[in-house]
């Protein structure tokens, strides 16, 4: 009975859906979607469906209610009907939110950015010019979107798996549709989101990796920057911001005749003020965000207090980083974070895990091919960049020495290794590093071989890492690779070196100050050094 009454409340509905109220319904609805009772819970779902069906757009202001209904139906294995409907209304309620939701005046800015009420504050404008000028932003997303991203957070948390990627799906579909007004409330979404790094399901960290790909490299913050600097300068709020090329997704958009309004725009621009840390060069040289250095800073203290974490999952977020952003962006960040590391024992721990990473890793390819070509004078600076914090780690210094075929400063830092505590998990690092010579990354070195007299430093190089050695499975592989060489050429390196032409790599290395390299590897082992003798004073004492 109850059935038929309900089929025939929703054929009125239908019939006229213009003259229903469906707000005071809905509510009801999303308390019927928690019930205990599987057909109430079922029942519910279903109207939620054919709300959102019937409604459409008009259902976006009640979005925060219904996510918290849908959202943990989603895992509901034991109800399949239940699961199967939820997953049905959450897919039709993401499809109602498109880019025109993410219109944005001068008045929704000063309502939801609290730097931008600053800048207002500060300027000669008053409240009743910029309400004169500027429409309110009247869409179906306007005042709604704040609850909805505190739903999500909050389910985020939720013990089911399915949860967990339906609201990191919804995160990277709010990013998608509206950047602008997502990117404002950035800040709240950004210490879950690091959180969920730590998460046991490997597909929710890679969503979650997204998520801060796209707003590390989100193309909103230009337009946002255009407002505030608009707002703070005594000029007419109406001139249009500029924009600027995007950073990863190049969207492209125009602004409003009036200049008031931005549509979806390509363009990031750096942010100047940052609380959390001051901005990376890797930053600001290719316009990602201030999230970007907030997320790169908060991601290395992760590591650095949760050791497990970065031995279990640390290589698999760098990876999947290198693949979401520019790889050089990610070492040219880490490389500055690590040089002002105080923790000296992590800075060497990681600058090992990125070392083998970069070493090692198919997503890293195409940046191992620019440093051992070194062609251009980026490519120089990066192996610069990287070098001041590989120091931490004398191996991962001379194997990317080696990567950058940079064979005679590579001679100079294995003769500085007798200077240095040679201990055992260093003998260990050179016996991965004679292992890796061995594998496919190292094809060209291995090649390069066959002309001793051309490569003597590499040659010498080896030698040198086979005198460090003790006699072992290593020490044997490197010396039956050494007994490959030409054997009429191994005498009188120096003398056989012919002239050759300058190249291009050549002439920019010749602008590498080697020796002052060198002088702050010997600077940090010095360091490193002091740091093992105060550990060691403090053990005894205990």
């Amino acid at each position: 009975m109850c059935q038929v009454r309900l089929g025939e409340f929703v054929k009125e509905i239908s019939t006229s859906p213009n003259s229903v109220n469906f707000t005071a319904m809905a509510n009801i609805l999303v308390v019927h979607c928690q019930s205990q009772d599987r057909l109430t819970q079922h029942t519910a779902l279903q109207w939620v469906n054919g709300f959102i069906a019937l409604a459409g757009r008009r259902m976006l202001p009640l979005c925060a209610g219904f996510l918290t209904a849908i959202l943990p139906c989603v895992a509901y294995h034991d109800r399949q009907d239940v699961r199967d409907v939820a997953i049905a209304a959450n897919q039709a309620l993401m499809k109602l939110i498109t880019a025109e939701d993410d219109h944005m005046d001068l008045n929704y800015l000063k309502r939801y950015d609290p730097e931008f009420r600053r800048a207002v504050n500060r300027s000669s404008h008053t409240s009743s010019e910029l309400e004169s000028n500027n429409s309110v932003d009247m869409s179906p997303m306007s005042s709604e979107l704040q609850p909805v991203i505190e739903v999500l957070t909050l389910q985020l948390l939720n013990k089911s798996v399915e949860t967990r990627v339906a609201v990191l799906r919804w995160m990277l579909n709010l990013h998608d549709r509206l950047p602008k007004k997502m990117f404002l409330l950035a800040d709240q979404l950004f210490p879950v989101l690091l959180s969920s790094l730590s998460d046991a399901s490997e597909e929710v960290v890679l969503l979650d990796l997204e998520v801060i790909a796209e707003v590390s490299s989100s193309s909103a913050e230009a337009v946002i920057v255009a407002f505030r600097a608009a707002a703070s300068q005594q000029h007419s709020p109406e001139a249009s911001p500029p924009t600027t090329p995007g950073s990863r997704r190049r969207k492209k958009g125009k602004n409003a005749s009036n200049g008031a309004e931005v549509q979806a725009t390509g363009g990031t621009a750096r942010r100047d003020g940052l609380e959390a840390a001051a901005p990376l060069k890797a930053a600001t040289k290719n316009n990602l965000t201030m999230y970007f250095t907030k997320f790169m800073t908060n991601l290395v203290s992760l590591f650095s207090t949760d050791r497990q974490l970065l031995e279990d999952r640390g290589p698999f977020i760098i990876r999947q980083l290198c693949l979401l952003l520019d790889p050089k962006d990610i070492y040219c960040a880490f490389a500055e974070i690590l040089l002002q590391e105080e923790d000296l024992k992590f800075a060497s721990t990681m600058v090992r895990n990125l070392n083998m990473i970069l070493m090692t890793s198919v997503e890293l390819f195409k940046l191992r091919n620019e440093l051992r070509d070194l062609k251009t004078k980026d490519s120089v600076d990066l192996f610069c960049t990287l070098y001041h914090s590989w120091s931490h780690n004398p191996v991962a210094t001379v194997s990317v020495c080696f990567l950058t075929q940079t064979y005679k400063h590579a001679c100079n830092l294995i003769c500085k290794f007798g200077e240095l505590n040679v201990s055992a998990v260093m003998l260990a690092e050179i016996d991965k590093l004679v292992q890796l010579m061995e594998s496919p990354v190292f094809v060209y070195l291995r090649l390069q071989l066959l002309e001793p007299d051309r490569h003597h430093h590499l040659i010498k190089a080896l030698y040198g890492l086979l005198m460090l050695l003790p006699q072992s499975a290593a020490f044997t592989t490197l010396q039956h690779r050494l007994s490959c060489v030409p054997t009429t050429k191994q005498a009188s390196f120096e003398s056989r070196v012919g002239k050759a032409t300058t190249s291009e790599r050549d002439r920019l290395l010749m602008g590498v100050d080697f020796d002052g390299l060198l002088r702050h590897f010997e600077t940090v082992q010095v360091k490193h050094s002091e740091e093992a003798r105060r550990t060691l004073l403090k053990e005894r004492q205990v």
